[in-house]
């Protein structure tokens, strides 16, 4: 079921980028400097629009109740310095998918899988 669902991503995903590449290339009408800088502009949006999720996310967890982190158990005083981590990452940001945990968790947590 799970590779149904990662051809279909796939499928789907490499026809919407090479439609944005050509989108792109025509807008730079052949000036690579611009090329690029389009290329960028897309990419730190992209980039943007997933943190600004995480950063809703992050404050719902909080807003739940969920203080100290879900692995070591450290208090948290604040949200500084806290990281939303997806339980699945084959999931997105959600509140069903995310527990809060503290930055030394997340880079063990980040570290174990790759």
């Amino acid at each position: 079921m799970k590779t149904d669902s990662n051809d279909t991503v796939k499928r789907v995903g490499d026809a919407l980028l090479k439609h944005v590449r050509s989108v792109i290339r025509e807008t730079a009408k052949g000036d690579p400097n611009m090329e690029f800088k389009l290329n960028r502009w897309v990419f730190a949006r992209l980039q943007l629009d997933s943190r600004r999720l995480s950063r809703r996310v992050k404050q719902a967890l909080w807003d739940s109740g969920m203080r100290s982190c879900q692995r070591c158990g450290r208090k948290f005083a604040t949200l500084k310095g806290i990281e939303a981590h997806r339980k699945d990452k084959s999931l997105g940001y959600s509140v069903a998918n995310c527990e809060l945990v503290c930055r030394h968790c997340h880079q063990k947590l980040r570290s174990a899988v790759g």
